[in-house]
């Protein structure tokens, strides 16, 4: 019976070997990029948190805070038409000290 049980789980869940050199050349994805796809939400809370959030993340790593601040900036850009999401990007970016980025 052990065998059948043993090659049950190997089949479900597979080889346990695991190959490191593949692990070592995967790369994480920063979570910031999850959180910048909601900046595109129609939903003013949405935008509203995911800015937040943005934020929140560049001033806790100092090593994400150009890129943070490339994507608000890109965002300032491309909302340039709504005012009220421009404002808040901006107000955010001042509280958390990301307001080097911003330009008039």
């Amino acid at each position: 019976m052990a065998k059948n049980e043993t090659s049950f789980w190997k089949m479900v869940l597979g080889s346990q070997k695991t190959d490191t050199t593949l692990i070592k050349q995967q790369k994480q994805t920063p979570s910031y990029v999850t959180v910048a796809q909601d900046l595109n939400s129609p939903e003013q809370q949405v935008f509203e948190a995911a800015v937040y959030y943005l934020c929140v993340m560049a001033s806790q790593k100092p090593e994400y805070q150009k890129e943070i601040s490339d994507i608000l900036m890109s965002q300032m850009k491309k909302n340039q038409k709504q005012a009220s999401r421009v404002a808040y990007i901006k107000k955010m970016m001042e509280e958390y000290a990301l307001n080097g980025k911003i330009h008039n």
